[in-house]
Formats: structure tokens, C-alpha cells, sequence
């Protein structure tokens, strides 16, 4: 498995052809520091189309059309990515942004929470999609466990992510996540959502702290 540069002299180790079965279905796994313009263009069309699918089935979902992709934000600049491919077609797609500095943080966007000294590198979970097709298949569990062990490689302290619903969030408290509080109004240029909103955290370094962010 080659090395490839995350920025800077940060490295990961990118794992491309990783395969598993689920119900007779092959999959592929590919992870990338980051995306060619031929792995956007499927990437924004599953997320718009899981969007528009929620959008289409729920009355407290709305979705914005945006000229810009939806995949390339401030949060992309330091993410690795998580591609699930069935063949040709992309089923799944998660996203993990790092920030293994305090400086980092400290200029982290909007959407990261800020966090307190005790924190000098965090990851922030985002994008999680998967086809409604290929829904119930285990495909968002294996695509937070990779975004797991990504993190564990840069030896953050934290993961942050939010839980848009109840069923993810017991998702993500099964891989060890706990809720850290409640998102009134939960809104990004392309997605607003009147649904439970909850930030979820997995500590990594043990630190033991009674709050780890502030909203």
C-alpha cells in the first residue's frame, strides 16, 4: 500500500481495493487523501441524491441547489475521504477533516466546535451518505470505522462529529461516540434539517474532560 502526502509532512497510509462481502454484494473501499475531478463529479451526485431522497420523504428536510460542489468546502482542505464502490457505481461516501494542531484548530471552520487547551489535534466526521439502495448492507458502519482508524493513525485526541436523527446517533455511540450536547438549528449552504441534531464525540486520548467544546 503506497504512502501518499496528507499536507505538509503528515502521511497516511492510503488503502486502495480493500473488499468485503455483504449479502453476496462485493465491495470496494478506497481511501484517498484526495479527490480527482473525475471521483467529485459521482461523489456530489450521491450526495445530492440522498439529499434530495430525504428531502422528497421527509417534511423536516430541506436541501438549497448550489452551483458549487457540494463534496469541495472549507472543511475539504484537510480531509481524507471514503469511497464504497459496487463495479462502477458509488453506494457510499464519508469524509473525515483533521486537524493535528492546535493552530489547526484554532483556525478551523465555522462548522468544528471549539474546543479547549487540553485539545491540540482533533477529526470531524462529515458526509456520511449512503445509497437508499444500498441501505442495511453494514456500508456507513464500515466507512465510520475506517474514518476511525484514520484518526487513530494521526493520533488525535478527539473525534467530532454530528448526528443527524436517533438512528445515527445510536450508530455512532456503538463505536464508542458519546453525546455532547444538542444542535437547536442544524443548517450548511445546501442542507437544513429541523431534526435531532446531536454532537457526538469519541475521546481517543482518555482525557477525561467535563466538556470538550463550546457551540
Amino acid at each position: 500500500m503506497p504512502l501518499l502526502p496528507l499536507r505538509g509532512g503528515d502521511w497516511f497510509e492510503s488503502e486502495r481495493g480493500q473488499t468485503f462481502d455483504r449479502e453476496n454484494l462485493m465491495l470496494e473501499m478506497v481511501t484517498k487523501n484526495r479527490l480527482t475531478d473525475t471521483e467529485r463529479s459521482p461523489v456530489d451526485a450521491l450526495i445530492r441524491y440522498v439529499w434530495k431522497h430525504e428531502e422528497n420523504s421527509r417534511a423536516d428536510v430541506e436541501v438549497f441547489d448550489q452551483a458549487k460542489s457540494e463534496s469541495d468546502d472549507a472543511l475539504d482542505r484537510n480531509a481524507v475521504h471514503v469511497l464504497v464502490w459496487d463495479n462502477q457505481n458509488l453506494v457510499g461516501y464519508g469524509r473525515i477533516t483533521l486537524f493535528l494542531s492546535r493552530s489547526e484548530l484554532i483556525e478551523a471552520p465555522r462548522e468544528v466546535p471549539s474546543l479547549p487547551l487540553q485539545i491540540s489535534s482533533a477529526a470531524f466526521l462529515s458526509r456520511l451518505v449512503v445509497h437508499p439502495k444500498w441501505r442495511g448492507q453494514g456500508i456507513g458502519g464500515r466507512i465510520d470505522q475506517q474514518r476511525i482508524q484514520i484518526a487513530r493513525k494521526c493520533n488525535v485526541d478527539v473525534i467530532l462529529g454530528c448526528a443527524v436523527g436517533d438512528k445515527r446517533q445510536k450508530a455512532l455511540q456503538t463505536s464508542g461516540f458519546v453525546t455532547e450536547g444538542q444542535i437547536a438549528s442544524f443548517q450548511t449552504p445546501w442542507y437544513r434539517t429541523s431534526r435531532n441534531v446531536a454532537l457526538m464525540k469519541l475521546d481517543l486520548a482518555k482525557l477525561t474532560l467535563q466538556k470538550t467544546y463550546s457551540l
